[in-house]
């Protein structure tokens, strides 16, 4: 690691300019990131922008989960289950550090929509499109089949549930992924070592030409105010709920319809069952409770939502009114404002016809699009719209293929269903956190549990580093050594606290972890950087504004 302050106000990007990039990517969520990381295995030069931290929006505001999607079996949509139960297994293998199995309890009730039979019928449709599921290197990986409880036994496993018209329930497998936004950093950050190029807050502002041909694009450099124009063969619009914005910069109108949803999220302190809970109301919504890192986490709302990407807001009335949602399918827990530790809210971008309409957001199909404007007269623009976490991986894959046909390049096939990701080879997790807690006995056994989460293979670096150097063994809050605080620092691409807070680290996902720990955590990086006072207070306020007042889950002795 590198000693001494360095000044990261400022970047150069000018070298980068005279070079023709083969691809250039337009946003740095799951799907641009996948994107780029097929395309960089395949061989093109590639250069990917972001207007503000890979993983800021949609990508970060997830249910957490890998899953086939049980519900789309309602909407007869067997195909996108199949595709997204195969791309499940596929992230079992190419990242295990991060996708694990999680078991469900699936309660049922006498009115039809819930009953035992109709859930019976949904389980074993799951099971036979989910055929792949145990074609696993890892034991501890494969899914196990679904069985049955009756009601005592599912009280007995969820106290939480009405007991009224219940008639018993399912147990099922998903998996849960332990930080998405630790998923894109390592799709990025492996490509980079395949000699790929991408920026954070780098926002495209214009689309550059030659004829109608789209070309390359013009693009602002948010830390210097810098401007820089990059030119490619194909330019691929992978911007998530901005991308019918962008493509609508081809005719200044939109080019194709974006359908855009509004999902909330709440934790509270972990509830005392032991299973996930997948639970269909009345109304045949259906809601989430889940164990997630030492919390319980609720989602989510599905609402058609009218404004930009950049109206995006979450006050009290949404939370009120989820909880509402909460409270009427779980009237036990009798939940308050009082017991929310956090809650983020993310837009879900789908794809829709023009004449849907637009307050049917539940019953849109979770499938993505891929469009080739040169169908409009622009030729080497193309936009990935749509499409689940999940599933991301496989619509890189087609998106390179498709533009590789039109562009006449002839690739070798995609290599992501079997390369795993930066940090992913470490085969089974259990023992790998086992060997590497044997090789650091000094270290505490969270922090090297947490580390290996998160940083997968990198973790034994990192270790190894704190282990040499007492400094590196300073705690930083709960669970958290300076050793990896200032690996990140160093190689991930962090320019503001909140990008290491919440989406390098994740800790604060997990709710307010207090000032004097967000103060000492902006002091370290300050160090690093070479920030004045001034700015240390302000990044860390700022960290301070996404959290509830009053409401630390911990304190730390400031620096």
């Amino acid at each position: 690691m590198k000693s001494g302050p360095v000044n990261r106000h400022h970047r150069d990007l000018s070298p980068l300019e005279p070079i023709r990039y083969d691809l250039l990517i337009l946003g740095g969520g799951v799907t641009g990131a996948a994107i780029l990381w097929d395309a960089s295995l395949r061989g093109l030069k590639c250069l990917l922008l972001e207007k503000e931290d890979y993983a800021h929006a949609t990508s970060s505001a997830t249910s957490k989960m890998a899953h086939g999607g049980l519900r789309y079996l309602k909407m007869l949509d067997f195909s996108l289950v199949r595709e997204s139960l195969r791309e499940r297994r596929i992230l079992q293998e190419i990242a295990p550090h991060q996708v694990t199995p999680l078991s469900f309890l699936l309660p049922t009730y006498k009115d039809w929509g819930r009953s035992r039979v109709f859930f019976w019928s949904a389980m074993a449709l799951y099971e036979a499109l989910s055929y792949d599921k145990a074609d696993l290197a890892d034991p501890d990986q494969r899914l196990k089949s679904f069985f049955s409880l009756n009601s005592a036994q599912v009280l007995e496993q969820a106290p939480i549930l009405p007991p009224k018209n219940l008639t018993g329930g399912f147990v099922y497998q998903d998996c849960q992924m332990h930080d998405p936004e630790r998923i894109v950093w390592s799709l990025i950050r492996g490509a980079k070592e395949q000699g790929a190029e991408a920026h954070n807050y780098l926002e495209a502002t214009a689309l550059r030409y030659q004829g109608r041909r789209v070309v390359g694009v013009e693009a602002k450099d948010r830390l210097s105010e810098k401007t820089y124009h990059f030119t490619a063969q194909a330019v691929i619009n992978a911007s998530g709920p901005w991308s019918d914005q962008i493509a609508g910069w081809l005719q200044n109108k939109p080019t194709h319809h974006l359908m855009r949803s509004k999902g909330i999220h709440i934790l509270v302190d972990r509830l005392p069952h032991q299973e996930a809970i997948a639970l269909f109301t009345k109304k045949g919504r259906h809601l989430f409770i889940l164990p997630w890192q030492g919390m319980t986490l609720f989602g989510t709302t599905d609402e058609a939502f009218l404004g930009g990407p950049d109206e995006l807001t979450l006050d009290e009335g949404d939370l009120t009114r989820f909880l509402a949602v909460i409270n009427e399918a779980l009237p036990a827990l009798r939940l308050t404002l009082k017991d929310i530790r956090h809650f983020y809210a993310g837009i879900r971008p789908m794809t829709a016809s023009q004449t849907q309409e637009a307050t049917n957001s539940y019953q849109v199909s979770r499938k993505h699009e891929l469009i080739h404007h040169a169908t409009e007269g622009y030729p080497g623009f193309y936009s990935a719209t749509g499409g689940k976490f999940t599933t991301s991986r496989g619509l890189a894959e087609e998106c390179i293929d498709l533009v590789a046909q039109q562009e006449g390049w002839n690739l070798p096939p995609c290599k992501t269903a079997s390369t795993p990701l930066w940090g992913g080879d470490i085969g089974n997790l259990a023992r790998f956190t086992q060997s590497l807690a044997e090789a650091c006995p000094n270290l505490p056994p969270l922090w090297v549990q947490g580390l290996a989460r998160r940083q997968g293979s990198k973790a034994r670096e990192i270790a190894e580093q704190a282990m040499e150097k007492k400094s590196l063994q300073q705690k930083i809050g709960l669970n958290l050594l300076r050793a990896e605080v200032e690996f990140i620092l160093e190689e991930e691409q962090v320019w503001h606290l909140s990008d290491l807070l919440f989406r390098r680290l994740g800790l604060g996902n997990l709710g307010d972890p207090g000032s004097s720990f967000l103060f000492h955590l902006a002091h370290i990086a300050g160090q690093k950087w070479g920030w004045d006072e001034a700015r240390i207070k302000a990044e860390a306020k700022s960290c301070q504004s996404h959290y509830i007042p009053g409401k630390p889950l911990y304190q730390t002795p400031g620096p």
